[in-house]
């Protein structure tokens, strides 16, 4: 495997990993934007 295959599938994979914990941050943390709709839970 040549160097910019490699570099292309670490940019890849680094892309990947950072967007999967930055979606499961915003599922996992409590909204304050859906406190303010529902202010009874």
């Amino acid at each position: 495997m040549n160097p910019r295959t490699k570099k292309f599938l670490a940019i890849i994979l680094l892309v990947a990993i950072s967007s999967g914990v930055v979606i499961t941050a915003l599922v996992m943390l409590p909204s304050p934007v859906k406190h303010a709709i529902t202010p009874g839970l």
